[in-house]
């Protein structure tokens, strides 16, 4: 008898004491136990009576089937109903896949363990290379029933929709067997043939011709989607992981060369679009070409400009279901706004000029007209990753000669929050509808009402004027104005809604937070304090421009230099603003949140959608050029756990004896206040006491440490019990 319960399975047979057998579930702990009975000399044949009888599913089916496979030699014929089923090679052949995959299931210690990656193919060849002639044409018939079952199946559906739609009947259904009867001749000993290799005999089942010939174009679309499918996951997952560098020039000429024949005759079936992947290695390309001198073929370029002008164009059409917050970084848009601002460098003229115009249209004029659409793009992601292409826009000195590009660039960055404001309530819709900032946006923008910002908007602006205002470029006077007055109507726009938190993610407020480094980088600091004035009494938007701060700081050196030198005058600035009667504390979980903060700590990796990050992140605060700051923070964070628990993560980057020595008293000072609130809401303390206890003893402070510990004791924390006095 087997009892099958959720995470364990109970075995019982012939005297075999009763005991758990652990697994990752049951179905598999079942798979194991059959094994162990089959072991026991348990007839294979009685165990899938019982394992089919009342059921009802087909996981059963599959672990039956799976199970005769592992053990073909002792199975006899248990496995001829299943080889004469279609559905059931259509189902072995899927899970053959999503077995090569991360989450297939553990293997170790199963019999036969490496068939797990057979198919049914693989299966019906080992039987028939073992048969004698009586079971060869067993097998051979078990072929034929194979493609008279699924000619049964699909002669009734496929001859209803043929005939409505007025096309050949037969030789559709005849071209549909083609898979069926090429599994059915891995049953058929006379379609077997053998030849020699280097390796040794190698024999293999080859079908009919006519099935052949009939499987080619399938076997080509493969082909097709196999590489769309290697090129997306080279340029999306390892030259993002490993940069652009890793590709060599050659590798990437030849994978445009790909690209280009995909999006002539793409794959029907593929799990990517075309036009992403093009867009990928296109922008690959041009990264490599213009960023890092690679040497890469006039035609290659030419063809990669060309696929980011075109997806700038439209050429790749509406993706289904985009809306403002889609979040999809390998979308061709995505690649190609990135990319796109490469394009109006000087330095990118012969490429501009190889692509050619159209329409009358110069190639100038035509990128800036992709560069527009792109900058109105539906998903807010898209703008996003136009504004931080202009990047390469500001950093490249000022043309001599003609429309400089960083008009071109600041033109695009305007675009991107032009649809900014909302409009009157639009019923058809259900929601209000969006106006367009009329001319000067600037002065447009700051008159609009408060309620009609839509600040969301906002972010791509924010990203791209920052570094511009602070490049020393013939904008970068307008680009400050604007930048001013955008964050103004932000924080405006977020103010402004009364239910919940509008920023909830903190995007919004992480492209600020870095608008306001870099301009207290080049010497204005009034910027980042105005923000923080701004949410004086709202703790929860406070909270997230702290959080975001010091998450901007992380990501360059240039931030994190200017976050340690700003920091201790940020500590000293909100606690007057809560001192002064603003209520930036005292809200019940963002306050002693936004009290925390101001403790810098390392931002969590998964805080943020667009945290750039490039290699590692920067540990920029120092706690022991904290210490006179801390002084007045300590006093308002007593007793209150989220600050303990921040203090203790600010100290960790610290040496263990450094630890104690700067930060024991000030945690002593959080805990002792209120020992009983601190007990049951802190995370990290217990483990931190218990690390530095050795520490205390060599820096002579083992008195207070003890204190600490037997305060938290008392208050219910009973890890601490052992070291208690």
């Amino acid at each position: 008898e087997v009892y099958v319960g959720d995470k364990h399975v109970w075995r019982w047979y012939r005297g075999t004491g009763v005991g758990p057998y652990p697994c990752f579930s049951a179905l598999q702990a079942l798979e194991r136990v059959c094994d162990q009975l089959i072991g026991a000399e348990i007839p294979i044949g009685r165990l899938v009576t019982i394992l089919l009888d009342g059921c009802h599913n087909l996981a059963m089916v599959g672990l039956v089937v799976g199970l005769l496979v592992r053990h073909l030699e002792g199975t006899d014929h248990l496995l001829d109903p299943y080889l004469a089923e279609p559905f059931i090679w259509h189902q072995e052949f899927g899970r053959v896949v999503s077995d090569s995959g991360m989450l297939a299931a553990d293997s170790e210690g199963l019999v036969a363990a490496e068939r797990r990656k057979w198919s049914l193919r693989e299966a019906a060849m080992f039987l028939v290379l073992r048969a004698n002639s009586e079971r060869a044409a067993e097998l051979r018939t078990l072929g034929k029933q194979l493609i008279a079952n699924a000619r049964r199946q699909i002669e009734p559906t496929r001859d209803a929709e043929l005939t409505a739609a007025g096309g050949d009947t037969a030789s559709a259904i005849e071209h549909q067997l083609a898979t069926v009867r090429a599994w059915a001749s891995c049953l058929d000993r006379d379609k077997y043939e053998a030849h020699e290799t280097p390796d040794g005999l190698y024999v293999q089942a080859v079908p009919p011709a006519d099935v052949v010939q009939a499987l080619q174009h399938g076997k080509d679309n493969l082909e097709r989607a196999a590489e769309a499918t290697r090129l997306f996951v080279r340029y999306e997952i390892e030259v993002k992981k490993e940069g652009g560098d890793s590709i060599e020039p050659e590798d990437l000429a030849a994978d445009i060369a790909t690209a280009r024949r995909l999006l002539e005759n793409p794959p029907s079936r593929r799990v990517h679009d075309c036009w992403d992947t093009a867009a990928l290695v296109a922008a690959a390309a041009l990264e490599a070409y213009f960023l890092g001198g690679a040497d890469i073929r006039n035609d290659a370029l030419s063809f990669a400009a060309d696929i980011v002008l075109r997806i700038g164009e439209g050429a790749a059409g509406p993706r289904p279901y985009e809306f403002e917050g889609t979040f999809f970084t390998a979308g061709g848009d995505r690649s190609s706004a990135r990319t796109l601002p490469l394009l109006l460098l000087p330095a990118a003229d012969s490429i501009r000029a190889a692509v050619g115009n159209v329409d009358g249209v110069t190639n100038f004029e035509r990128t800036v007209v992709a560069g527009i659409n792109l900058a109105r793009a539906e998903a807010e992601e898209v703008r996003l990753y136009l504004a931080r292409g202009l990047d390469h826009v500001w950093k490249s000195p000022c043309a001599e000669d003609g429309r400089c590009h960083h008009e071109v660039g600041l033109r695009l960055a305007t675009e991107t929050m032009r649809d900014c404001v909302l409009g009157e309530w639009n019923p058809d819709a259900g929601r209000r509808s969006i106006v367009a900032l009329e001319e000067p946006v600037t002065e447009s923008l700051a008159n609009i009402a408060d309620s009609s910002i839509l600040a969301s908007r906002l972010d791509a602006a924010i990203r791209a004027l920052a570094p511009a205002a602070a490049a020393n470029i013939c904008v970068s006077a307008r680009a400050r104005e604007m930048l001013l007055t955008i964050l103004a109507a932000q924080r405006r726009g977020l103010l402004s809604q009364e239910h919940g938190i509008v920023d909830h993610r903190g995007s919004h407020s992480l492209v600020s937070a870095r608008a306001l480094l870099t301009l207290a980088e080049h010497g204005d600091d009034a910027a980042t304090y105005a923000h923080i004035d701004a949410y004086a009494d709202n703790p929860a938007l406070l909270t997230t421009l702290l959080r975001a701060l010091s998450a901007a700081a992380e990501e360059t050196p240039a931030r994190a230099e200017t976050a340690r030198r700003i920091w201790p005058h940020v500590i000293r600035h909100v606690l007057a603003l809560n001192d002064s009667g603003h209520s930036s504390f005292q809200d019940h979980h963002y306050g002693d949140m936004a009290l925390a903060l101001l403790i810098p700590n390392a931002t969590h990796e998964n805080s943020y959608l667009y945290h750039e990050v490039k290699t590692s992140p920067i540990t920029w605060w120092e706690p022991i050029a904290l210490q006179l700051d801390l002084r007045a923070w300590l006093a308002a964070a007593a007793g209150r756990p989220d600050c303990v628990d921040q203090l203790v993560s600010f100290l960790r980057v610290l040496a263990s004896d450094d630890q104690v020595r700067v930060g024991l008293r000030w945690i002593a000072t959080l805990v002792l206040a209120d020992p009983a609130s601190i007990a049951g809401r802190t995370f990290l303390l217990a483990d931190w006491l218990i690390e530095t206890q050795s520490a205390a003893v060599d820096a002579g402070l083992l008195n207070c440490w003890q204190e600490v510990v037997d305060a938290m004791v008392v208050a219910g924390v009973t890890r601490l019990a052992p070291y208690s006095e």
